[in-house]
């Protein structure tokens, strides 16, 4: 347990910006084996230490209940931007229409490519052997963090910024967040992604086709 404690921290060290509390979320399993252990040790030294086991029992059980119940249930409905909300549904969809990967293009945001991923079930190997071509672009572009690449593939999808020059290609679908509405002639929405409160968060566009130029 001292290696699990002087290891759980080194992710949160090596994390940019505000999501240091995100990459410490291995230090949580370390406190509950030590509580653990705790209590099991005032349980089988000390006599009186199993009536207060009865005491405590319960107020752990509820104190579980309500957490499962808070993250859950409440969370989604309250901070689903937190919990990167909408990807499994959008993924979902996708597959669902059985859309080319190659006609897609994704608004990159925060590395969509891995809710794809991991939603897809994607093979690790066809993962690592996508991934290995981003490092080359990596080091051509003049970017801090590899998460602040732009323009990558991940098993035939296109991650990347839209831009306006994306609307001409015809007959490809693209997705973007929907604050980010794209009024444009060229461009047909053809799907909605909503929160739980029913606010729009993914838009799926498609792009005319060379027939309706």
């Amino acid at each position: 347990m001292i290696i699990w404690l002087l290891v759980a921290a080194i992710p949160a060290a090596l994390t940019k910006e505000g999501y240091r509390p995100n990459r410490a979320g291995s230090f949580l399993g370390l406190w509950s084996v030590i509580s653990a252990f705790g209590l099991w040790f005032l349980y089988t030294k000390f006599t009186l230490s199993k009536k207060i086991l009865l005491l405590v029992l319960p107020l752990i059980v509820i104190s579980y209940v309500y957490y499962l119940e808070d993250y859950a249930l409440a969370a989604p409905i309250r901070f689903p931007n937190s919990l990167s909300y909408g990807y499994r549904d959008l993924v979902t969809y996708i597959s669902s229409q059985n859309i080319d990967p190659n006609s897609v293009i994704v608004d990159r945001g925060n590395q969509s490519q891995t809710y794809f991923a991991f939603y897809q079930q994607i093979n690790p190997k066809l993962f690592q052997q996508d991934a290995s071509t981003w490092w080359s672009k990596y080091q051509e572009k003049p970017v801090l963090y590899l998460d602040m690449l732009d323009g990558y593939h991940l098993n035939g999808y296109t991650f990347k910024t839209v831009s306006p020059s994306d609307f001409e290609t015809p007959d490809i679908y693209i997705v973007t967040f929907a604050n980010k509405y794209l009024n444009h002639p060229r461009l047909n929405p053809v799907h909605t992604i909503y929160y739980p409160d029913r606010t729009p968060v993914f838009v799926i566009y498609k792009t005319i086709s060379k027939q309706g130029d």
